[in-house]
């Protein structure tokens, strides 16, 4: 297998495990946001009926909680976008019966790197 062919497969598929990932991953967020909405609003509904204190115990989605839960789905997301990257190193990547893939117009082909940022993997124009 040539081996430029096998690293451009290999970059592809890592990019596309990320976009799969971190698209999972905003759905979570989206979801979370929506869960906050919805509990802000029975709140608000409920001020006027019950004492501070109701309030507060009824309260489960502070900004605080909001925050960790928030901070875990990323966590979980980047974690799994690193332990996939790590698996797909072991790997040589071919095509069925083609080799040569090109995406996008060929007047604009991006050639893309893996460059380690912090303790995660980004794709980086070249």
């Amino acid at each position: 297998m040539n081996k430029e062919y096998g690293q451009r497969h290999h970059t592809l598929l890592n990019s596309e495990i990320r976009k799969s990932v971190t698209r999972l991953f905003k759905q979570y967020l989206a979801s979370l946001e929506d869960i906050q909405y919805s509990h802000n609003i029975a709140v608000d509904k409920l001020k006027d009926q019950l004492s501070p204190e109701n309030l507060d115990t009824l309260d489960y989605l502070s900004d605080d909680h909001y925050s960790l839960v928030r901070k875990r789905i990323l966590d979980a997301g980047n974690e799994s976008m690193r332990d996939l990257s790590d698996l797909l190193d072991n790997f040589e990547i071919t095509l069925k019966n083609n080799n040569d893939i090109n995406f996008g117009s060929k007047d604009k082909l991006v050639e893309t790197k893996r460059v380690k940022k912090g303790s995660f993997y980004e794709e980086e124009k070249k």
